[in-house]
C-alpha cells in the first residue's frame, strides 16, 4: 500500500507499470494537469520543512542520467549521478526504475538532468510522472 500526497493524494497499490489501483480495486486516473501541478510542487521544494508529512518517506533528489537499461518487460533502470539530495538517497549514484510501456513512465534520457521523486519498493527506487519527476530542461509551467 502506498500513500503519497503533494497536491495529489493517492492511496492504493502501484502496479509494475505505475498505475495505482485504489482501495475499491479500480485504477486511479491522473490527468496531465494534475501531473503538471505535481511537478510544480516538486519544483518548489527546497528544504525538508517544505515536505508534506505524507511524503517524508519519499526520496527527492536531482541528478544526471549516466546510463539506462531497458529489460524485455520494458522496465527501465536509469543510473543517476546525484547532484543534490533533499531526502532519501545516499551516495553519488543511484538507480531509479520506471516503465517505458506505462502511461506514467518517465522517458529518461542519458545526459539529461532530472528532479526525481521516488519511493522504495523491494529495495528499488521507483518513480512515475504522477510523482512529479521531470527533466530540468522542461520545467513545469506554474501559476
Amino acid at each position: 500500500m502506498l500513500a503519497l500526497s503533494f497536491p495529489i493524494f493517492l492511496v492504493g497499490c502501484v502496479s509494475p507499470n505505475g498505475i495505482v489501483t485504489g482501495i475499491d480495486g479500480k485504477p486511479i486516473q491522473v490527468t496531465d494537469d494534475e501531473i503538471n501541478q505535481q511537478r510544480c510542487v516538486l519544483s518548489r521544494i527546497k528544504e525538508l520543512s517544505d515536505l508534506h508529512d505524507r511524503i517524508e518517506d519519499a526520496a527527492i533528489f536531482e541528478g544526471v542520467v549516466i546510463s539506462k537499461q531497458v529489460s524485455s518487460s520494458a522496465i527501465v533502470r536509469a543510473e543517476v549521478e546525484v547532484s543534490w539530495v533533499l531526502h532519501g538517497v545516499e551516495g553519488e549514484k543511484v538507480v531509479v526504475e520506471t516503465s517505458e510501456s506505462s502511461p506514467y513512465g518517465i522517458n529518461f534520457e542519458i545526459g539529461k538532468h532530472y528532479r526525481i521523486a521516488a519511493y522504495e519498493e523491494n529495495g528499488a527506487l521507483k518513480t512515475w510522472s504522477w510523482m512529479g519527476t521531470y527533466n530540468m530542461e522542461d520545467k513545469p509551467v506554474c501559476d
